[in-house]
């Protein structure tokens, strides 16, 4: 694995065929010894890049600590909703009596498309769905935030993209 990761040859083609493993699984490939190793523990850095793909709707409970002016903890019911184009019919029952939504933009999606549309950018999707959630009328009530998600790009690549800054300007602002 470590030898085919590192062969220029393996590289120049996946390049040439836009395959960008660095952002799936792949980031862990720079890591191979590291991550092989029998002695392994992972750093803060692999949990914070670890990424499962939310298929569906996943709905977490937990209680946070007692404040000392109250009797209860205050409990938190988080919804992880899957946002394939898909996916996304199945969201309203989970919007019903909510007090915040936090949207997770993909900001490293920026230069790819979706898999079920190749003709539209991950992070203009991105954009528009982040204006329908705050335009939607039932969700009048509620605290809308975007967070941006998965930089994974060094300053010197983000530079050679200009789109990115224009994309990140409408996301931003598109909530006002």
């Amino acid at each position: 694995m470590i030898q085919l990761w590192q062969d220029p040859g393996v590289r120049e083609v996946l390049k040439r065929r836009k395959i960008r493993l660095e952002e799936a699984s792949g980031f862990f490939l720079n890591d191979l010894q590291r991550v092989s190793s029998l002695r392994y523990m992972p750093s803060d850095d692999d949990v914070l890049k670890a990424r499962l793909k939310t298929v569906g709707v996943a709905e977490y409970r937990f209680e946070m600590e007692v404040p000392m002016s109250r009797d209860t903890g205050t409990e938190w019911r988080i919804v992880d909703v899957g946002g394939s184009r898909s996916q996304r019919p199945t969201w309203a029952p989970f919007f019903d009596d909510v007090d915040a939504i936090i949207f997770l933009a993909p900001i490293s999606a920026f230069d790819q498309v979706l898999s079920e549309d190749r003709t539209v950018n991950r992070l203009e999707d991105s954009v528009l769905l982040w204006k329908a959630v705050c335009s939607n009328k039932l969700l009048a009530n509620v605290d809308p935030s975007a967070v941006p998600q998965q930089m994974r790009y060094t300053g010197s690549e983000v530079e050679e993209r200009d789109a990115v800054g224009e994309v990140c300007e409408e996301l931003s602002g598109s909530g006002e």
